[in-house]
């Protein structure tokens, strides 16, 4: 096994996502990993996530808690050096497609650091599992304005995410009665 896993709790509140990052791991940026979660109600729930491959800080998430919410999280990964400004504005693209601005709902982590929920979050799971093979050259890249007000391009690789989700998530999330079965479309 290639280092410890890292896992990660998370409080969901009225403005959105409050996730704590607990303990480090070795693996290299753009690689899809399995975590955990606590809801409000304190329940445990699943999720995956992966750092930008640009060593910004920032990692995106994909979490469920059975099949009670699904989310889809921009945030700072257990660095905790990544600052997204207050806005939700983003500029999306997947696998080259042309980028579409939109804006994601603002919340804060239990440190105050600012997070994105994507809106209809399982809509974009699918979309990103699909584009998720093992050896996929497809990227998911999101455009954000730092708190520092500097534009950057956050790159997540998806190779391997479908797997991942398959592994991780499938049984746990309830995800046959949303998704296709990874690798049939």
């Amino acid at each position: 096994m290639v280092g410890i896993l890292r896992r990660w709790r998370c409080l969901l509140g009225g403005v959105g996502a409050a996730c704590v990052l607990v303990s480090a791991s070795a693996h290299a940026s753009g690689s899809w990993q399995f975590g955990d979660l606590r809801n409000p109600l304190g329940d445990t729930a699943t999720a995956v996530f992966s750092p930008a491959s640009g060593g910004e800080g920032a990692a995106l998430y994909i979490a469920c808690d059975g099949d009670r919410w699904r989310r889809v999280v921009l945030g700072p990964d257990d660095s905790g050096t990544f600052k997204l400004d207050r806005r939700g504005e983003v500029r999306v693209s997947l696998a080259g497609e042309p980028a579409l601005a939109g804006h994601w709902k603002v919340g804060r982590t239990a440190g105050g650091r600012v997070t994105y929920d994507a809106p209809q979050a399982t809509d974009l799971a699918r979309r990103l599992v699909r584009a998720g093979d093992p050896k996929s050259p497809a990227v998911y890249t999101i455009a954000v304005t730092t708190a520092a007000g500097e534009r950057v391009k956050l790159k997540f690789p998806l190779a391997g995410l479908a797997a991942t989700v398959r592994a991780h998530l499938w049984k746990p999330c309830k995800l046959e009665t949303y998704f296709a079965e990874p690798g049939n479309r």
